[in-house]
């Protein structure tokens, strides 16, 4: 009894199995009928907000569609589910459109959009819609920049390109003209040496002699010039006429050619390839016969040895595992089969001689003569290639199918190889229905055989990398993409052989010479056929790397900074309290109050000057277990003591998440840190308001002061805000400075909640 469409569906029910977490991109199936979401990976809810219970608890799809394109959607779904067809369902074309949010936000999405149907065990029915999604709203917006910096360079460089255009074509030209001088002139040399090319006059006497003619015929030039080429030929030849007959063809057929016996100096025969051509004037006249001659006694021996071994061979081809069949060219009939493919037939040895080779293929008669004819003419080995045959109980069977002419019995008779690639065409269907979920992806996946090439690549492949799949398929993957490994290969290997995975950083190199960062999987299976694949699956984190190397220089930047405070402030306070205290030592005490008021001061400064540098050195030692809460307060405590002439405010949002990952707490920490610290060297303000707060799905923080303020749009950067962008970016947040003459210097952060890994309030 079928299922209805309303039951629980599970990613196996669709045939997708594991490869339903394992995909990183959105991935969604939907009911036709109903745009109930039945389907809903971890990434749907990364990207969407709603949770899987959400999702799966009667959410509908059209809940993702902006208001504006419900009406289109309402109408694709319901033909989709009416006909079982679309535009876009069945192009399978990539579709980048807007989408909304759980909070109403709206985003921008690639998608594509493909039919999938339970399986048959399953017993479920109905239509359902596969979608696989990934946000590229920041890519959108990127593009963007990156399309009107690109105008203005095509702008710039537009002017040079038309010089040189013209010179180029010139160049390309020249070149392509000497190239092809080159290669008439290298075939030109190579051709030379194993040919014999000489002139015949109308007679047949040697008018011209080369030194191919000198190697292979044994006879120096001054020998031979003038000589009747009859000499060339055993007698029998001779005294036939053979070699008259031969210039009498070419001169009324224009050519002549054939391979026979022919005779050198020293009287030994060698087998020769010949051909004469007939050389006439303008007004068609004969002037000669140009002769070409190339010794063919190795072939010739070759081909009689290959047909002196058949005997040699039978034993091999009874123990093969593989079918192997003589038949005879003119009538199809089986001569001989071994036992394994009568085994794999079912017929014995006399019930195959009375069959034809067109019982075993019925369906197509006219395909068995066409690659006889193929075989026959080309006279060596034919791969026909895969064929379904048919058994002796009319049950079918796929194989792959090679043969070529050989000598049976002082005749020409076709041998056959047949091997059964049943099980193998059930593996390679298998994998051909994995292939189309894995090519679906945007990530870069690819599969490659143990000791062997690519086998399978996918669309997100052909995207980072740049080789196209007909490209790539074959190719060793390490040679192909100049992979640089984190440890010897063998050791990679040997991980897959011991755990059947291994999970690292490599290094790739794109079809431009980009160089590219990857997260790589490396998964080890086995298919059906005992082939060894290695499913790997790669992630660009080319950027994220970079953002890193970043923030090392920030940091350093930073120390650097702290050391030169120290130098110039620091320092310089206590050194000039040393000689201060140096002078008190010598005058009276009621001269020196005045001093030591003042040395008193420099020492308090340096103080909370050092106070400050300890707690810059020390954000990195921080205690894990502080809260980012506790550590803003215990910052904002810091200032107050370091100038006591500061009122300085903390405001935190109750629905503020109280703990931060430690990573991403300590960038928005340094941020606010180095803002406080900016605000007291340079602002000359009397009260500064730290704000810690939310706005939507954003965490804010933000720091302000009533100081002398400034114009940030022609203030060139400086280490503190280079460190503040740099920290804004690697959290995905924007920084935002505000200030104007007189009116005090506003500093915010905004970022994204989920960014920061906030959960919620408390």
């Amino acid at each position: 009894m079928a299922r209805p469409e309303s039951s629980i569906m599970r990613p196996q029910d669709l045939g997708i199995g594991r490869l339903f977490e394992t995909v990183r991109d959105a991935v969604i199936v939907a009911e036709a009928s109903t745009g109930r979401i039945v389907l809903w990976n971890r990434a749907a809810a990364e990207v969407f907000g709603y949770s899987p219970e959400e999702a799966l608890d009667g959410l509908d799809v059209e809940a993702l569609v902006p208001e504006r394109l419900k009406e289109r959607h309402r109408a694709g779904l319901s033909r989709y589910h009416d006909t079982g067809h679309g535009p876009y369902v069945d192009s399978r074309a990539m579709l980048d459109l807007p989408a909304v949010r759980k909070g109403g936000e709206e985003i921008w999405v690639e998608l594509t959009l493909s039919p999938i149907e339970p399986l048959p065990e399953t017993g479920t029915e109905g239509r359902f819609v596969l979608a696989v999604v990934r946000d590229v709203t920041e890519r959108r917006r990127v593009e963007e920049e990156v399309r009107k910096l690109n105008e203005e360079l095509e702008g710039r460089v537009a002017e040079r390109t038309a010089r040189l255009e013209s010179v180029l074509a010139e160049l390309k030209e020249r070149e392509s003209v000497l190239r092809e001088s080159e290669e008439r002139f290298r075939l030109l040399v190579q051709g030379v040496r194993d040919y014999a090319i000489f002139m015949l006059d109308p007679e047949g006497r040697v008018a011209s002699w080369n030194e191919g003619a000198r190697r292979i015929k044994g006879y120096e030039v001054e020998e031979i010039l003038g000589r009747h080429f009859s000499v060339f030929y055993p007698d029998g030849e001779v005294e036939r006429g053979h070699p008259e007959e031969e210039l009498r063809i070419a001169a009324e057929e224009g050519a002549y050619e054939e391979e026979g016996l022919r005779v050198r100096k020293d009287g030994s025969r060698f087998w020769a390839s010949v051909l004469i051509t007939a050389l006439q004037d303008g007004k068609g006249n004969l002037r000669g016969f140009a002769k070409v001659t190339r010794d063919v006694t190795e072939r010739k021996r070759a081909e009689e040895a290959l047909r002196q071994s058949e005997e040699r061979h039978r034993a091999v081809v009874e123990q093969a595992h593989e079918g192997i069949f003589l038949f005879a060219p003119e009538t199809k009939r089986i001569l001989e089969a071994n036992p394994a493919f009568q085994r794999m037939f079912g017929y014995d040895e006399e019930e195959l001689r009375e069959t034809t080779l067109y019982e075993l293929v019925p369906q197509d008669p006219e395909g068995v003569d066409r690659n006889v004819e193929r075989a026959l003419l080309g006279q060596g080995h034919l791969l026909v290639g895969e064929r379904v045959y048919r058994r002796k109980d009319g049950s079918s069977i796929d194989v792959e199918v090679s043969g070529g002419v050989i000598s049976y019995g002082g005749e020409e008779v076709i041998c056959s190889v047949v091997r059964d690639v049943t099980e193998r065409k059930r593996a390679e269907e298998a994998l051909r229905r994995q292939a189309e979920l894995l090519d679906l992806s945007h990530e870069p996946i690819f599969a490659w055989e143990l000791g062997g090439g690519i086998v399978y690549w996918n669309r997100g492949s052909e995207e980072l990398y740049g080789f196209s799949r007909e490209e790539a398929v074959g190719s060793d993957n390490h040679r192909l993409l100049r992979t640089v490994h984190p440890m010897p290969r063998e050791h990679i290997e040997a991980a897959l052989e011991r755990e059947g995975r291994w999970d690292g950083e490599l290094v790739h190199t794109t079809k431009d010479r980009r160089r590219v960062v990857t997260e790589s999987r490396h998964m080890l299976v086995e298919t059906s056929d005992g082939r060894r694949l290695v499913l790997e699956t790669n992630r660009d984190v080319t950027e994220r790397k970079r953002s890193e190397e970043a923030m090392a220089e920030v940091r350093e930047a930073e120390r650097r900074r702290i050391a030169r405070d120290m130098h110039d402030g620091v320092l310089q306070d206590i050194s000039h309290a040393l000689a201060e205290a140096q002078v008190l030592r010598m005058i009276p005490e009621e001269q020196g109050r005045e001093r030591l008021d003042l040395l008193i001061e420099a020492l308090r400064r340096s103080a909370r000057e050092l106070r400050g540098a300890v707690y810059d050195l020390r954000q990195e030692e921080d205690a894990p277990g502080r809260s980012f809460v506790r550590s803003v307060e215990s910052l904002v405590e810091l200032n107050r003591q370091m100038n006591q002439g500061w009122e300085v405010e903390l405001t935190v949002d109750p629905r503020f998440p109280e703990g931060l990952p430690e990573r991403e707490g300590k960038e928005l920490l340094r941020v606010v840190q180095e803002a406080l610290s900016n605000a007291r060297k340079h602002s000359g303000a009397e009260h500064v308001r730290v704000a810690l707060r939310t706005e939507g799905d954003d965490v804010v923080a933000e720091v302000e002061d009533d100081g002398r303020g400034f114009d940030p749009g022609p203030t060139r950067a400086g280490v503190g805000l280079r460190s503040m962008d740099e920290r804004a970016a690697t959290l995905g947040g924007k920084l935002e400075v505000e200030g104007e003459p007189g009116k005090g210097t506003r500093v915010r952060l905004r970022t994204p909640l989920k960014n920061v890994g906030g959960g919620g309030a408390g």
